[in-house]
């Protein structure tokens, strides 16, 4: 098997943290949007518009606040957690600490609308054998209950793309459990594609 490793790399030229903008919940009419982007809401028909981003020190409390619902509550992380050595909240207070002390190592992604943060996800990098590049390591996608069903994750991870493809970084790799198909769809309705593996862990 041909893995990547999780490496540190030279950090990237720094950014400005572009905003990635995206209408949705409504029938507004705009030249900087595509068909399928607009996403249009049964219920409310009220106009959102969606901005992802990297987290910064200003975001730690909304990243916090969508990673401890996730890890706390989502049944198929739970379900491997003891595997992953959990620490709980103050694992997951460490780790933010890290993205900002070393953002060379990763980021936490984030995508806000009218009401506030919708949707988070976490990006390592990583250094890829077969592709010779860095490469990305994805996980804890989550999006709020009361946004799901809206394409927001969609948005989260069609932006995240773009916002890798300027720094180089060509290919995503993404876990699923066996027993989340919705997930897998997901995922490969978005271009990925699955692999014969099994991710493992080992706490050492």
């Amino acid at each position: 098997m041909n893995e990547s490793f999780p490496f540190p790399v030279p950090p990237f030229p720094p950014s400005p943290l572009p905003l990635f903008p995206f209408f949705s919940y409504g029938r507004l009419t705009t030249s900087l949007l595509s068909e399928h982007d607009r996403i249009s809401d049964p219920v409310e028909g009220s106009i959102a518009l969606i901005t992802c981003r990297k987290m910064t020190a200003p975001d730690v409390s909304d990243a916090f606040e969508m990673l401890r619902v996730f890890l706390s509550e989502d049944e198929h992380y739970l379900a491997s957690s003891k595997a992953y050595g959990d620490r709980g909240f103050q694992g997951l207070n460490d780790a933010l600490d890290l993205f900002l002390e070393q953002p060379e190592l990763g980021f936490v992604w984030l995508a806000y609308d009218e009401r506030g943060v919708s949707a988070v996800c976490v990006v390592c990098y990583a250094i890829s054998t077969s592709m010779g590049a860095v490469v990305a390591k994805l996980d804890d996608v989550s999006v709020k209950a009361d946004r799901r069903g809206g394409g927001i994750g969609t948005t989260l991870l069609e932006q995240l793309k773009e916002q890798l493809r300027k720094e180089s970084v060509t290919r995503i790799d993404v876990g699923v459990h066996l027993e989340n198909p919705e997930a897998r769809k997901f995922y490969e309705r978005l271009g990925f594609v699955a692999l014969n593996e099994e991710r493992l862990a080992c706490v050492i």
